[in-house]
């Protein structure tokens, strides 16, 4: 099967950005989570790798996901019928991946690595505020989650990353 071929079949849609994005996607968050976990800072510092080729690659890649991310969403925009088809697909695509990313946060992770007990855990208005990033309200923290991180309490920076990392609950 040659290009043209498979961009009919595709119906102008090849999937070869798909994967880039998710693997720009999937480098941001291993990137996010080594900072959150080390103490590292979000963005490559010059000292940690001065010399290396991977220093212009790590500070190229949230960039590069966030423009290819961009080029995608427009073309999204381009294809819908109005604006409000597209707003719906939008809405679609990502507040179910939200609500379960909270949802498991919240009640898997969260329960599993508290440091206090599951009662209070529950009665903590730090957790019922963290249920709140379902409707958009970032809150970081759930109680007695990651409190030895170098960031502590946060939790899902990667998430939330465009945000100030100073923003506290």
């Amino acid at each position: 099967m040659n290009l043209a071929e498979r961009l009919i079949a595709t119906k102008g849609r090849p999937s070869g950005f798909d994967y880039l994005r998710l693997g720009l996607a999937i480098s941001v968050v291993m990137w996010h989570t080594t900072a959150t976990t080390y103490g590292l800072p979000v963005k490559p510092r010059d000292d940690l790798w001065p010399q290396s080729p991977l220093h212009a690659l790590f500070s190229a890649t949230l960039p590069m996901f966030f423009a290819l991310s961009g080029y995608l969403v427009a073309g999204s925009l381009e294809r819908s019928k109005t604006i409000l088809t597209f707003i719906g697909l939008r809405v679609i695509r990502i507040y179910p991946a939200l609500a379960v990313e909270v949802v498991l946060s919240a009640f898997l992770i969260g329960t599993a690595v508290t440091t206090i007990p599951l009662a209070a855990y529950f009665r903590d208005p730090l957790f019922w505020k963290y249920l709140l990033n379902v409707t958009g309200h970032i809150h970081y923290s759930l109680p007695g989650v990651f409190e030895n991180n170098p960031w502590p309490e946060m939790v899902n920076v990667q998430l939330w990353g465009i945000m100030p990392l100073t923003y506290r609950d």
